[in-house]
């Protein structure tokens, strides 16, 4: 405990050890008394005393840190670190920590963190949080999705620089590049958008994707039965697969035909009165798909 001067004359090295401290006052250790003089204290332990009661040259443990932040402060450490230096780290403005870089990719400051050389620190703000949008979405296979990446920080605000987004999908074969997601097999997945900042992901979020079959690149037609009495009916099944090869693919405005003009059809049934093979159909804009129907003689009246 120094409770008064210690003068360092010219010429004279005081050697603090690493295990030694100079403290002042107890429960005062940065206060009640001071270190003068032109001589040359070499530190490799704690000088606890404040600054303002040190005059006399330090060497070694000697570091200036700087708080930038709303309310700019400097504090003069003479030790390893804040807690065994007997130093205060100023509260920053609440949301934020204290950081080697502005933009909170550096290391994290606390009373126990090193220093090692003259430091600045800055108000740094952190990713809270990943938004992205659209969270959920349907499209035909083949159409691409672009998605908005937003990452907020811990005051709630669009971080600031914005940083690295990395998509991708669990979707199989699908295309990511950069926001833009685009499918070809159809079914649901997930879209997952990673926020990266100094080389570590510090938050995610999830969009789901529904593909559904795009546009029908190929028609069949499929009958309830390939031979039918004379004035009988079918129903006929229209199936469509898109470019892709997905089954399913929308049907809606197919039209059936047949190569009998006395044939009667009504939506996707066909009545035939006339006995002869008999070609039905199907026609969706240019896309076409026939299948051939076996109508017999109706059976003769053996009543009487």
């Amino acid at each position: 405990m120094l409770s008064s001067s210690l003068s360092v004359p010219l010429g004279d090295v005081v050697v603090v050890e690493p295990t030694g401290r100079i403290l002042g006052g107890v429960g005062t250790e940065t206060a009640g008394g001071s270190l003068v003089g032109t001589g040359v204290i070499d530190n490799s332990g704690v000088i606890a005393l404040d600054a303002s009661f040190v005059s006399v040259t330090v060497m070694n443990k000697n570091y200036l840190v700087t708080f930038d932040g709303a309310t700019d402060t400097t504090v003069r450490l003479f030790a390893r670190d804040f807690t065994s230096g007997y130093r205060t780290v100023p509260d920053p403005t609440p949301g934020t920590v204290w950081n080697t870089e502005p933009d909170g990719s550096g290391l994290a400051f606390d009373a126990s963190t090193g220093v090692f050389d003259d430091l600045t620190l800055f108000e740094a703000v952190w990713v809270e949080s990943a938004e992205i949008t659209p969270a959920a979405t349907t499209v035909p296979a083949g159409t691409p999705v672009t998605y908005t990446v937003t990452a907020k920080d811990s005051l709630g605000d669009t971080y600031t620089p914005a940083p690295t987004v990395n998509l991708s999908s669990d979707g199989p074969g699908d295309v990511v590049a950069g926001l833009d997601v685009t499918a070809t097999v159809a079914g649901p997945r997930t879209v997952t958008a990673e926020i990266e900042v100094g080389g570590a992901v510090v938050a995610t979020a999830d969009a789901q994707l529904t593909v559904t079959p795009a546009d029908a690149a190929n028609l069949t037609i499929t009958p309830s039965a390939t031979t039918v009495r004379q004035g009988g009916s079918l129903t006929f099944t229209i199936g469509a697969e898109d470019g892709y090869g997905n089954p399913g693919a929308p049907t809606s405005g197919a039209v059936l035909t047949s190569s009998v003009p006395s044939d009667k059809i009504s939506g996707m049934t066909v009545t035939f009165p006339h006995a002869s093979p008999h070609t039905i159909t199907v026609t969706l804009g240019p896309l076409s798909a026939s299948t051939v129907i076996q109508v017999i003689p109706a059976r003769a009246d053996s009543s009487g």
